[in-house]
This record gives C-alpha cells, sequence and structure tokens, in this order.
C-alpha cells in the first residue's frame, strides 16, 4: 500500500477545514437560508474517503498460487511416482502430506522427503491445469488491470529446476501474470501479495489482518479458513475478486 501523496494530505486538510465552517442550507420554495455545520458523521465519512484515497493505491497485488490452485500437482505426482514405482500402492490425496504414506520402494522417512523434493519439477510435465484455470486467471488479469493493480504468481517452489519448469509451464499454458515471486516458506507469500488465492494451511493459517485470503477448497484445508472460500479456482470469478477488494479496502481504512 502507498503512503498518503503531499497532493492527498493537502485535500484532505482543505476537506477538513471546510467540514468546520458553517454552510448555507436553502429548503425548496423558502426564501432564508439557515447556516448548518457538517455532522461529525459526515467528517468521519471524509475521514474514510481520505484513508481510502491515501492508503488504498494502486499498488495493490493480488497473489496466486500454482501447486493445488491452478495446478493439479498431486495427480501429476502420484502419476509420476507411479512410474517409478510400479509396484508401489498410490494413496488418495486426503491431507497435506499424503505423500508421506507411500512406500517408495522401502525408503526411510528422510529419504522421502527429499525423493519428494527432487521430484516436484517433474510433476510439471505432465500436470494439468485445473478445469477453467486458465480463463479465471486471465479474466481476473485482466479485471484488475482496471484498477491498475498487479497479479502476481506466488509459489514455493524448492529447487531452481522446479522455478524454470513452473514458469514453462505457466507460459505454455497461456497463463497472464506480471511477474513470478518464488519464496522458501509458504506463509512468506503474504510479504509478496494483498489478496492471496491458494489452498495451503500455513498460507491461510499465517493470513496477517489487514489482508485478503481467498481460500481454494481442497480435502487437505478444511480446518483452515478464508475471508473468502471458493470450491476451485474455475468459481474464481469477477464479483469474487471485487469483493475481496472491496474487504481489503475496509481493512486498509481502520
Amino acid at each position: 500500500m502507498s503512503l498518503p501523496t503531499k497532493d492527498t494530505k493537502k485535500r484532505f486538510k482543505k476537506l477538513m477545514k471546510d467540514s468546520g465552517k458553517s454552510k448555507t442550507n436553502t429548503d425548496a420554495g423558502a426564501t432564508d437560508t439557515s447556516k448548518k455545520k457538517i455532522s461529525t458523521n459526515e467528517k468521519i465519512m471524509n475521514f474514510e474517503e481520505y484513508l481510502n484515497e491515501a492508503t488504498f493505491k494502486n499498488d495493490v497485488v493480488i497473489g496466486i498460487d500454482i501447486d493445488g490452485t491452478i495446478n493439479n500437482f498431486s495427480g501429476a505426482y502420484n502419476t509420476l511416482y507411479k512410474r517409478y514405482f510400479p509396484e508401489d500402492e498410490v494413496f488418495p490425496v486426503d491431507d497435506w502430506f499424503w505423500y508421506m504414506k507411500m512406500n517408495y520402494g522401502g525408503l526411510p522417512d528422510k529419504e522421502k522427503q527429499k525423493w519428494f523434493k527432487n521430484a516436484k519439477a517433474e510433476t510439471f510435465d505432465t500436470a494439468q491445469p485445473y478445469d477453467g484455470a486458465v480463463i479465471s486467471v486471465n479474466n481476473i488479469y485482466d479485471f484488475v488491470k482496471t484498477y491498475g493493480f498487479k497479479l502476481n504468481i506466488v509459489t514455493n517452489q524448492v529447487t531452481e529446476e522446479a522455478r524454470t519448469k513452473a514458469k514453462i509451464w505457466l507460459d505454455h499454458y497461456g497463463f497472464k501474470y506480471d511477474d513470478i515471486v518464488f519464496v522458501s516458506a509458504a506463509k512468506d507469500k503474504w510479504k509478496h501479495a494483498d489478496i492471496m488465492v491458494d489452498d495451503a494451511d500455513k498460507v491461510l493459517g499465517n493470513k496477517p489482518l489487514s489482508k485478503v485470503a481467498i481460500k481454494i477448497e481442497q480435502t487437505w484445508n478444511t480446518a483452515t479458513t478464508g475471508d473468502i472460500s471458493i470450491p476451485n479456482i474455475k468459481a474464481l470469478s469477477i464479483n469474487i475478486m471485487k469483493n475481496a477488494i472491496e474487504k481489503l479496502k475496509n481493512k486498509t481504512t481502520l
């Protein structure tokens, strides 16, 4: 968010100065005029209008996650796992660490985590966008540009190869975005977005009070809430984003 500009401050001082002056109020058909000061409520409304203008500037950033939000990462991962371990059982995705339940040919847990990290980049070779993801994201991109806002992809990709492939994947499917930001921890996404569209518990659960979370409902995040919840990325409509922007606007005026 931007700090108040000098021009905004000047206009606010004038607005508040004028609000203390009397003004002429003439009823229809009346020949006399009576003077009436602006009420306290009107002053408060004027102050809120100032705060809106002062703090809600066009550097607002909409952040959208990749894995589990626009990309069926878990489906791609299970497909990849089966390719490497064809004799092993693939578990359904019912919680965040579903992949740790699988056998990996008998690897210990520490090695399972390492395999997961190293294999993540390869999921972009087969991962498909969720139904309606490209259209929804691109519609939101075009819409927020009418406000002068940015739409960034904000994602946690743990290796350089995964970061490279994430960008290739986004561009291959035609997603519109201004920039792609890679973070090393899920909660760090809030350093790069004012409104975040995400499915991760660690993102939703660490949201600052001054920001807005749009939760993509998944089987692994039922215990976490968002300011707005939608069943899937296809449901991310312009009206949903308008609602999120209004919520953000109200938070910045508190």
